[in-house]
C-alpha cells in the first residue's frame, strides 16, 4: 500500500527579485514536511520533487527578430520526478532513465511587449556517467504546451514578431549536475535551453530560445544508488533485422499575411529501418509533402496562373535520416532531412524533425503508430504535424 499526502503551492512573483529565491527553497521544505509516506513499492522509492530557478537571457537568433531583450530573463520550475529502477526490461536496457512532468513559469523580461511564459511539459531524464559515486549527471529532454500572456497583434503590438500566438508549444533541453547531501536531499545545477513557438500556426512566429543556468534542490523519498537497480538477464539484442516503416500525415501553417488563414501541408513517407537493439533503430527514407500555404497564397495573389502550376510550386521531395530511441511503446524521434531540389519558399534545403511516436500492440509482424511532429528549417520552426503508419 502507498499512501502519499501533498500540500503545496506555486508562488509566481510578480517581478524577479532574489527573494524569489528563499521562496522556492521554502516551498520545497513545506512540501516536504507535508509528505506522508508509508510504502513499500518500489516505485515510490523513486519519486522526488524539483524546484529551480532559471537564470537566462534571450538569445536573438535572427536579424529579423525585432523584440526588445532585456538583460536577464527569471524562470521559476518545480518539477516532479519518477526513477525507473527496472520493474521492465526497458528500463536497464535504455539506462534506467527517469520520468516527469514540469510546471514552469518565465518572466521573459520587458513585460510591457513579451510578458510572462506558464507551460506544463513532461520529461524524459537519460543518465550519464553511471558509475560515478560522488555526482550524478544527466541529460532532461521534455515537451509540452505553453501560454505567453503577449504576442504578436498588428495593431497593438506590432514590435513583438516572436511570437504569434498565446498557445505554443515549449521544448526543454537540459545538462544537468546532481550532488547528493543526505539520503533525501541533492543540490544541483545545470545548464538549459528554452524555446517556445507555435510551429508557424500563427505568423509572425521566429520563437523564443533562452540559455540559462539553473540552479535547484532535489527532495527523493530514497536515496538512489547503483544497488537500488534491479538488474536482468534479458538480451538487449534484436531479433529483427530489416523493417519497412510507412506513415503519412498532417501539418498546419499559416500565410505570410499577418492574421491570414491556415493551410494545411500533407505528407507521405516511405523509409528503412535497421534496428541497432531492442531500443535504438536507425532509418533512412524518402518523403513526399503537398504545401498548401505556396500553392492556395500563390495562386490567390496571381503568382500562379493554374491550379496545376500551384500544386506543382507547393510539392516538395526530400530524403531523411534519423534516429529512434524506444521506451516502451514511446519513441522519441530524431530525424535530418534535405531537399531534393531548391525551392523558392524555403532559404534552405537542410529540415530537421522532432517528435514523439506512440506504437501499438504488436498485430503479427506489424506495428501501428502515430505521432507529433515539429518540423523546422535550421532553427525556425515551419510546422506541425500529426502523422501516422505502420511498422512491419
Amino acid at each position: 500500500m502507498t499512501e502519499i499526502q501533498i500540500f503545496t503551492c506555486f508562488l509566481v512573483p510578480n517581478r524577479p527579485k532574489v527573494s524569489s529565491l528563499r521562496l522556492v527553497f521554502a516551498s520545497l521544505l513545506l512540501l516536504s514536511n507535508s509528505f506522508t509516506v508509508k510504502t513499500k513499492a518500489q516505485s515510490s522509492n523513486g519519486f522526488s520533487i524539483e524546484p529551480s530557478l532559471h537564470f537566462g537571457h534571450i538569445f536573438k537568433h535572427s536579424p529579423k527578430l525585432t523584440i526588445p531583450i532585456a538583460p536577464l530573463s527569471i524562470g521559476n520550475e518545480i518539477h516532479f520526478n519518477w526513477q525507473t529502477l527496472g520493474q521492465k526490461a526497458w528500463h536497464e536496457w535504455q539506462g534506467y532513465p527517469s520520468v516527469g512532468v514540469g510546471f514552469l513559469h518565465y518572466d521573459l523580461g520587458k513585460k510591457e511587449v513579451l510578458g510572462d511564459a506558464f507551460a506544463v511539459y513532461p520529461s524524459l531524464d537519460l543518465r550519464i556517467f553511471k558509475r560515478a559515486t560522488w555526482f550524478r549527471s544527466s541529460v532532461q529532454l521534455g515537451w509540452g504546451v505553453a501560454y505567453l500572456t503577449k504576442h504578436y497583434d498588428q495593431f497593438t503590438l506590432p514590435i513583438n514578431n516572436a511570437i504569434g500566438s498565446a498557445i505554443n508549444n515549449i521544448t526543454s533541453l537540459k545538462l544537468r549536475f546532481k550532488k547528493p547531501l543526505t539520503a533525501h536531499w541533492v543540490v544541483e545545477s545545470n545548464f538549459s535551453f528554452t524555446h517556445f513557438s507555435n510551429g508557424s500556426s500563427r505568423l509572425p512566429n521566429y520563437g523564443i530560445n533562452i540559455p540559462a543556468l539553473n540552479l535547484g534542490l532535489i527532495w527523493q523519498v530514497q536515496n538512489i544508488d547503483n544497488q537500488s537497480f534491479i538488474r536482468r538477464d534479458s538480451s538487449k539484442r534484436s531479433s529483427k533485422k530489416w523493417g519497412v516503416n510507412a506513415f503519412g500525415g498532417l501539418g498546419l501553417s499559416a500565410s505570410s499575411v499577418s492574421r491570414g488563414p491556415q493551410y494545411p501541408i500533407y505528407a507521405a513517407a516511405l523509409s528503412i529501418v535497421r534496428p541497432l537493439n531492442k531500443v535504438n533503430n536507425l532509418s533512412v527514407g524518402i518523403q513526399y509533402e503537398q504545401n498548401r500555404v505556396v500553392a492556395e497564397f500563390g495562386l490567390g495573389n496571381g503568382e500562379y496562373t493554374s491550379k496545376a502550376q500551384a500544386f506543382k510550386a507547393g510539392s516538395r521531395w526530400g530524403i531523411f535520416a534519423g534516429e529512434e530511441f524506444m521506451f516502451g511503446h514511446v519513441a522519441l524521434i530524431l530525424q535530418s532531412g534535405y531537399y531534393l531540389q531548391q525551392y523558392e519558399s524555403l532559404e534552405s534545403r537542410w529540415f530537421s524533425r522532432l517528435g514523439v511516436r506512440l506504437y501499438s500492440p504488436h498485430f503479427g509482424k506489424v506495428q501501428g503508430h502515430i505521432g507529433i511532429y515539429l518540423k523546422a528549417h535550421k532553427i525556425i520552426a515551419e510546422q506541425f504535424c500529426v502523422l501516422t503508419g505502420v511498422y512491419f
